[in-house]
């Protein structure tokens, strides 16, 4: 927390985003319980790494229809390309026009996916399910704007291509 504090600082980092960043690390610190996953597996064979992280994360993205048919070597490609992500409330994970370059998998919490102009509701997304896969596979833009619900913090894993 110094360092970000020292951070804010140096780059004259506005309050707002100081906070909305400093309260991110705080929810990523909670769910990994003040372990860097990926720095603590860094060092391990990629081959060990990856069974380490399949079991680790087995419900999101094994279980996942989009994978349901894949082979295992695809599925470990997958997980080495995951990064986790936290959001607060009433975030922006997706923007309607942005370009897709992420397949998100909800590890917990609740999102909220709409129209353009934010108002009509398509749908409440919540624990193991999946979206942003629909423009990663067909090239298009993001058509629907996606946040975080008011209620609970979510997290996701994103994998980019």
């Amino acid at each position: 927390m110094e360092t970000l504090k020292e951070f804010f600082r140096v780059y004259n980092v506005p309050h707002g985003m100081a906070l909305r960043v400093r309260q991110n690390v705080e929810h990523i610190w909670i769910m990994q319980q003040g372990l860097d996953v990926d720095a603590l597996l860094s060092d391990l064979p990629e081959n060990l790494r990856v069974d380490v992280l399949m079991e680790l994360q087995s419900n999101i993205v094994q279980n996942s229809y989009l994978f349901k048919k894949c082979d295992k070597a695809f599925i470990k490609a997958v997980m080495l390309r995951l990064k986790p992500q936290a959001y607060l409330s009433n975030e922006a994970i997706i923007s309607s026009g942005e370009a897709a370059s992420e397949i998100y998998f909800i590890r917990s919490g609740k999102v909220k996916v709409t129209g353009a102009n934010r108002e009509t509701v398509f749908a409440i997304l919540k624990e193991g399910d999946i979206f942003g896969d629909l423009e990663i596979f067909s090239g298009r833009r993001r058509t629907e704007n996606v946040d975080v619900r008011v209620e609970p913090l979510a997290s996701s894993r994103g994998a980019t291509r």
